[in-house]
């Protein structure tokens, strides 16, 4: 399965971004259940779209 994140952050800086450590948190949510997409709010007031895909 991979984890796709999409950040709409400020210079798209994917590394910084606490939205990638919650998408670490739903990978198991991910192979759980059939869900496709969540959009997660981000500290610096943008979101992070993260979409499942499986292999």
């Amino acid at each position: 399965m991979k984890i796709l994140i999409y950040s709409f952050e400020p210079f798209n800086v994917l590394k910084n971004n606490p939205a990638y450590e919650i998408a670490k948190e739903v990978h198991g949510l991910f192979k759980s259940k059939n869900v496709g997409l969540i959009k997660l709010p981000t500290t610096y007031g943008g979101w992070a779209i993260v979409t499942s895909s499986q292999p």
